[in-house]
């Protein structure tokens, strides 16, 4: 009785793994059928983007090495992941339209600021683009000898949200070495607004601004360092 079950056990076990060789055998022939980039090639590969920074030089290197391959088989995960390793891009979206086309969309980061010698971008990532740096000098530029890119960050944006209440825009903030903040803006008017309650001062100095104008007519400086006043220079 023992014998009949082993027997039988041997048989399924057998039987089993034949029909897994021949589906794998089976997968395997339908992989090579579908791989094949002569009956299946990529004849279009459309790309949607702006080129502001990425330059189609750099994507058409990468896609150099997936000129070759079937329009089923492409590798889009690994495609994917070289085209997100390029600095300006933000997000990738890969597709494949029947019967030869592959859509590539990307979205590029944007530039908002400059840090020192790099570039502040989207999602507050640094790209290190020294080609692009001639062509972002009109942006806001963050300087400070201290590696505190975060704080900075935030003191920009806090700054510039009270400056843009009264019509003001930055266009340098600079942490000095004695962490004594200065800020020029885009009318070459220069701030010193000194190291504690600089939001506070600042907003004092866009409150009396029209009072300074109407006084001393144009202004190049002003010292706002004083518990009560400000120097106007």
């Amino acid at each position: 009785m023992s014998f009949d079950v082993g027997l039988r056990l041997k048989y399924t076990l057998t039987v089993f793994g034949l029909v897994a060789l021949a589906c794998a055998l089976s997968l395997r022939l339908i992989y090579l059928y579908l791989d094949n980039q002569t009956k299946f090639p990529i004849n279009t590969i459309k790309i949607i983007a702006t080129y502001k920074h990425i330059t189609r030089a750099k994507l058409e290197d990468i896609l150099s090495h997936y000129q070759n391959k079937s329009f089923y088989t492409l590798g889009v995960n690994k495609l994917y992941q070289e085209i997100m390793q390029l600095p300006w891009v933000e997000e990738v979206d890969i597709s494949r339209i029947r019967p030869d086309t592959v859509k590539i969309s990307i979205k590029e980061k944007k530039a908002f600021a400059l840090w020192n010698d790099s570039i502040v971008a989207t999602n507050k990532t640094l790209i290190n683009d020294k080609g692009s740096l001639p062509y972002l000098q009109h942006l806001p530029k963050l300087i400070s000898k201290a590696y505190n890119y975060s704080e900075m960050l935030k003191m920009y944006a806090k700054l510039q949200q009270a400056l843009t209440k009264y019509g003001f825009k930055i266009a340098t903030l600079e942490e000095r070495p004695n962490k004594a903040w200065e800020i020029t803006l885009t009318n070459g008017i220069l701030l010193r607004a000194g190291k504690h309650d600089t939001v506070l001062r600042v907003t004092r100095f866009c409150k009396a601004y029209p009072f300074i104008t109407e006084s001393h007519g144009k202004i190049s400086s002003v010292d706002l360092r004083y518990p009560k006043g400000m120097a106007v220079q």
